[in-house]
């Protein structure tokens, strides 16, 4: 896999699967998920009418983005309605999914219940927008909105993201609150799960047992990681 440069966003050599929910516009829900999640790059939508993906498209992006990107751009390909690409139009995407160009990057939109080749989806960060949809506009601080994200979603961070966030809830002076606030939003959503609520509990009572906060919050998470596996 070509090496990344320095300077964009950590995980733009992983492709991105989107999930949207039935009804939803591919283009618009992409946009605002993209936009925020790599505010340093360019996105380029394809086939936002969300017809059948036409295998001649995708060899033409990946002729145009074989050559990679200078040190100082970089851009990402939006394949909407990819789900409807026939199978040997997948295969076609496979390809260029398993060795990005350097600089460049994948998301692929499907909507919700569709099917996609499992090879293509190993291949991706996997994010299901109809589950963090609730949370919108609620102007949470942004390591909630990224605790939220992962405990509805784990395969959405690694290990590395996860000390990372564990670090960041260290420096919260309301770091309780907060993550009370956090299990009362995951108690209305209804793609929860009882083992995901039950270890932020447990690290919630855990914080008021034990000074270090990283510790407990980072072992928290990577065991709601270990059991989604």
């Amino acid at each position: 896999m070509a090496m990344r440069k320095k300077g964009f966003e950590p995980d733009l050599s992983i492709s991105v699967l989107l999930t949207v929910p039935e009804n939803g516009e591919h283009e618009s829900l992409a946009r605002e998920y993209l936009q925020k999640k790599y505010p340093n790059s360019k996105l380029i939508f394809l086939n936002t009418t969300e017809e059948n993906l036409p295998i001649e498209l995708i060899r033409t992006i990946i002729q145009q983005a074989s050559y990679g990107r200078g040190a100082d751009e970089s851009i990402i390909y939006v394949f909407c309605a990819a789900d409807k690409a026939s199978l040997p139009a997948q295969n076609a995407l496979l390809k260029i999914l398993e060795e990005p160009p350097a600089n460049i990057g994948f998301a692929l939109v499907k909507t919700q219940g569709s099917n996609i080749l499992a090879t293509i989806t190993s291949r991706c960060q996997e994010i299901n927008l109809s589950k963090i949809k609730n949370n919108e506009n609620l102007n949470l601080p942004e390591h909630l909105e990224t605790t939220l994200e992962f405990c509805l979603n784990p395969a959405s961070k690694n290990y590395g993201e996860l000390i990372n966030l564990a670090e960041q809830w260290s420096k919260s002076e309301n770091k309780e609150k907060e993550l009370t606030k956090v299990i009362k939003i995951l108690l209305e959503n209804k793609h929860k799960t009882v083992f995901t609520l039950k270890s932020l509990s447990t690290a919630l009572d855990s914080w008021q047992k034990n000074g270090n906060v990283k510790l407990v919050i980072e072992h928290c998470f990577f065991t709601i990681k270990q059991h989604s596996h």
